[in-house]
């Protein structure tokens, strides 16, 4: 059983990490500090170096000219250029085909204006970062009622988009799909998903070397067909790992899945003493120092949630994370980025109490202890 754990951040906000616990959404950031779990004593974790971030959220104040107000874009941490990226998505109803960088480290925001082609506006596409070639891979979404299967790579070097064509079948155009990158071997995979046939339960994967998609899809004993949900890659296992979403059949799914794209098994996972309730449209990002998939937030059955937890499969399940100090209230379709060097996840969008939101978040994770 995972025991509390208080990471320190001197002066800014905190955070408790237990097993177990539950957050329920509140309309407003929390003013008083959360109460502690009484699961086991507080363990101190490293406390950030000098130039990290420190725990706990924090709102950036980015200078200059800002995105505009959206939902269901994509965030991308660029490791070649040092700067997040953000792509897409949709506000107030018109689709947006806009790229900014981010400059975490003197809160910036600089519209990017690429040379060439670029993709068709979209929202509900999926964004990975390819260290192998250090570019942003930008997969699927939807436009009205055109859904996308296209594949697109920007390299910030080149300050250009090129359109990748792979050989071969390609998937069925969606969004709303999980989406990961194993950056070791070059497999970029997709799975589930929503498209103009309805919700999606199969599975493929592009070898970025020979730019050629293959169905991994496992014969029997699938996910239910959802869509509007996240994946990330976990590379000590060497598996895909997914959460929850909307089916027909269930509007709001909570349950975790593991993928061996070996075996092509599917694999329910236990979700631990605790776990968040069911939702669609959250944000989740992989932090490989703790080998976490941490999510933030999502739509729930009439109301969004501001809670964050993360998973470690097979054997640990769910940690709850209990923040106190400010936080990016209740929200859904979002997304975040992690920034390795600073160890904090970037937050951007999504809507929160009916309005759209363009405001920048940055959570602190700190180190794991040892």
């Amino acid at each position: 059983m995972l025991h509390a754990a208080l990471l320190g951040g001197a002066g800014l906000a905190g955070v408790a990490i237990a097993g177990c616990g539950g957050g329920e959404e509140s309309p407003q950031p929390t003013s008083e500090p959360a109460p502690m779990s009484t699961e086991g004593p507080p363990v101190l974790l490293t406390t950030p170096e000098p130039g990290l971030a420190r725990t706990g959220w924090v709102q950036l104040k980015p200078s200059g000219e800002l995105p505009a107000a959206r939902v269901q874009h994509s965030l991308v941490w660029d490791d070649a250029a040092g700067q997040v990226y953000l792509f897409g998505g949709s506000s107030a109803g018109t689709l947006l085909d806009d790229l900014w960088a981010f400059n975490v480290d003197s809160p910036a925001w600089t519209r990017v204006q690429p040379e060439g082609p670029s993709p068709p506006a979209r929202f509900g596409h999926s964004a990975v970062f390819d260290p192998g070639e250090g570019r942003m891979l930008v997969l699927g979404g939807q436009a009205g009622e055109t859904f996308f299967n296209d594949l697109w790579a920007f390299t910030s070097r080149d300050n250009a988009w090129a359109q990748i064509t792979p050989a071969g079948a390609l998937p069925t155009p969606r969004q709303g799909a999980g989406v990961a990158l194993d950056t070791e071997a070059g497999r970029l995979y997709v799975t589930h998903g929503v498209s103009n046939q309805g919700y999606l339960d199969d599975t493929w994967v592009l070898d970025l070397a020979s730019a050629a998609w293959e169905e991994v899809s496992a014969p029997a004993g699938r996910p239910s067909k959802r869509g509007l949900l996240r994946a990330v890659w976990y590379p000590s296992g060497g598996r895909l790992v997914v959460f929850g979403g909307e089916s027909a059949e269930q509007p709001l799914l909570g349950d975790v899945w593991s993928f061996d794209p070996v075996s092509r098994v599917w694999e329910e996972l236990p979700p631990g003493e605790r776990s968040p309730k069911p939702r669609k449209q959250y944000g989740a990002v992989y932090v490989p120092d703790r080998e976490w998939m941490l999510i933030f937030g999502g739509a729930g059955e009439g109301v969004n949630f501001k809670d964050l937890w993360f998973y470690v499969p097979p054997d640990v399940g769910w940690g709850y994370i209990s923040t106190f100090g400010v936080d990016p209230g209740s929200r859904s379709g979002h997304d975040l980025a992690f920034v390795p060097r600073r160890l904090s996840v970037i937050l951007f969008g999504g809507v929160r109490m009916g309005q759209e939101m363009q405001e920048v978040w940055e959570l602190g994770v700190g180190k794991p202890e040892g």
